[in-house]
C-alpha cells in the first residue's frame, strides 16, 4: 500500500481548517443610473463591513448602501430594518428613471423560514416591505425582479384622448410552504402614494385558473437553486 507523507496530510488538514474558519464574503451589487449616479449595496456581517459601532454589534447582519454622484458627493447609510441576526442574501438592484426610484430586493433567512424583502429609495427616503409568504414554513427560492413600462390610453370626460406611461416592477420567485408554487407581485411605481408595505402577492397557479396541492417529489432541481 502506498504511504502518504505525513507532512502532506498535515498541510491538507491546515488548508481545510482555514477554509472552514474563513468568514463568508460580503455580497455586493452595483448599478449605474443614466445620470451617472453609482449605487452600491453590500450585505454581510457588520464587522466585515466595518460598521460595528453604536447600536450595531459586530455579529449583526445588515445591508449598507452607497450613492456616488458625478460631482464627487457621496451618501452612505444602512438600509432601514436590515440590522439583525438574520442573514441577508440574493441582492438585486434596479432603477426606475421615470419615478426616480432605486429598488432593492433581498432574501432574509428567518430559520426555519426565508422571506423576501423589498426596499424603495425615493427622494432620499427608504421604505421597506416584507413580501408576505403563504401559510406554513415558507422557503423562498430564485427571486427575480424585472422593470417594465407600458403606455395606458384613455378618454377624459371631454372626449379628449390621453396617454400615460406607467412603471411596473414585477417580482417572481418559487416558494415552498403549504404548497410549492411560483408567486408574483406587481408594483406600480408611479403611484403618487406608493406604499411598499401594502402590496398584494399572487399565487401564479391561481392567476391562470389552477392551484391546489403540489407534489414535492417531481420538482426540478432548478427550483432549489438560490
Amino acid at each position: 500500500m502506498k504511504r502518504i507523507p505525513i507532512r502532506l496530510v498535515f498541510a491538507v488538514a491546515v488548508l481545510v481548517a482555514g477554509i472552514a474558519a474563513a468568514p463568508a464574503a460580503a455580497e455586493e451589487k452595483s448599478l449605474l443610473a443614466a445620470d451617472g449616479t453609482l449605487y452600491e449595496v453590500q450585505a454581510g456581517l457588520a464587522a466585515d463591513l466595518g460598521l460595528s459601532e453604536g447600536d450595531v454589534a459586530p455579529d449583526d447582519f445588515l445591508i449598507e448602501w452607497t450613492e456616488r454622484h458625478q460631482d464627487g458627493s457621496v451618501r452612505v447609510g444602512i438600509v432601514p430594518t436590515t440590522v439583525g441576526r438574520n442573514v441577508k442574501r440574493n441582492l438585486d438592484l434596479a432603477f426606475d428613471e421615470r419615478s426616480g426610484s432605486l429598488l432593492l430586493l433581498w432574501k432574509e433567512e428567518l430559520p426555519p423560514l426565508s422571506v423576501l424583502q423589498l426596499g424603495v429609495l425615493r427622494d432620499g427616503e427608504w421604505k421597506t416591505s416584507v413580501l408576505l409568504p403563504n401559510l406554513g414554513f415558507a422557503k423562498a427560492y430564485n427571486p427575480q425582479m424585472r422593470l417594465s413600462h407600458s403606455t395606458v390610453r384613455w378618454t377624459d370626460t371631454d372626449g379628449r384622448p390621453l396617454a400615460r406611461e406607467r412603471s411596473i416592477l414585477s417580482i417572481i420567485w418559487w416558494e415552498e410552504s403549504q404548497y410549492a408554487q411560483a408567486r408574483y407581485v406587481p408594483i406600480f411605481l408611479d403611484e403618487n402614494n406608493l406604499d411598499a408595505s401594502n402590496v398584494t402577492v399572487y399565487d401564479l397557479p391561481a392567476l391562470v385558473g389552477g392551484g391546489g396541492e403540489t407534489a414535492y417529489e417531481d420538482l426540478p432541481d432548478g427550483a432549489y437553486l438560490f
